[in-house]
C-alpha cells in the first residue's frame, strides 16, 4: 500500500491539512453566499 510508506504521524498531518483547507474553502462560500438564504434554510 502506499500509505505504508509514510509514518502514522505524516499520514494523519495530511489528513489534518486537507481537513483544514476543505474548512476554510467551506467558511468562504458561506460568506460569499447571501446571509439571507442560509438564514431561511435554518
Amino acid at each position: 500500500m502506499f500509505a505504508d510508506s509514510f509514518p502514522d504521524g505524516v499520514l494523519l498531518w495530511l489528513i489534518i491539512v486537507l481537513f483544514f483547507h476543505f474548512f476554510l474553502l467551506f467558511n468562504c462560500c458561506l460568506q460569499l453566499s447571501p446571509s439571507s438564504k442560509w438564514k431561511g434554510s435554518s
